[in-house]
């Protein structure tokens, strides 16, 4: 089970309908997570790019901007990263 957040880790919705889960865990680099949703789920509409994820062993992901694939076979398609490559994300302040 997964749960969806926003930018700011304010919880929006839960992902009750997510398969398909595939972590890749790398020595020295950041790991990667991709699930899927049926396309027609509801909760499509939360699981934007830059949005958080937080799987059922705690860890934080997020939904890459480039992640996010629709098939024709009626999902849609995640890709996430650990929300530690957040650590060297450009911010400019004003």
């Amino acid at each position: 089970m997964f749960e969806v957040y926003d930018r700011s880790l304010t919880k929006l919705a839960v992902l009750h309908n997510a398969f398909d889960r595939v972590e890749t865990l790398k020595l020295n680099s950041v790991n990667m997570l991709s699930f899927s949703l049926p396309a027609d789920d509801p909760k499509t509409a939360y699981c934007q790019p830059f949005h958080f994820i937080r799987d059922d062993t705690g860890q934080y992901y997020r939904i890459l901007s480039d992640g996010i694939e629709t098939s024709d076979t009626g999902k849609t398609v995640y890709t996430c990263e650990h929300c530690i490559a957040t650590l060297v994300d450009d911010i400019m302040f004003k």
